[in-house]
């Protein structure tokens, strides 16, 4: 025997209800406290002079592509560099610091340096 189904619901189409007013005035009241409840965008992060610096270094060694004119090649270096920037924060979650840096004082001098038969560690 054959079951009996019941026929399928009327077609609505999905944005029917918004052009009633207590849907529109619920989904501007959703909206605004969404807006109160968001937390504050986090801080302007300031851009990082040391990676900007090793970035240069990097980059400034990258030959120009053929037929590509100065312009061009640095308008490509910028896009790289901001790029690499993007996903290093993006990786990361924050850019080194100018502090990050090793003080060259800090480095061992070489009279503080370990004896010339101290296994190598690399």
């Amino acid at each position: 025997p054959e079951v009996e189904r019941a026929p399928p619901p009327p077609a609505v189409p999905p944005d029917d209800d918004v052009h009633l007013p207590v849907a529109a005035g619920m989904a501007r009241d959703l909206h605004a406290a969404a807006v109160a409840a968001a937390p504050p965008p986090p801080p302007s992060e300031p851009p990082s002079a040391l990676l900007d610096a090793i970035l240069a270094m990097i980059l400034m060694r990258v030959p120009p592509r053929p037929g590509a004119d100065d312009e061009a090649h640095v308008r490509w270096l910028q896009q790289k560099h901001v790029a690499f920037v993007q996903n290093w924060r993006d990786e990361l979650g924050v850019l080194p610091r100018s502090t990050d840096a090793i003080d060259p004082r800090a480095l061992p001098s070489a009279e503080n340096a370990p004896p010339a038969d101290f296994p190598d560690s690399s």
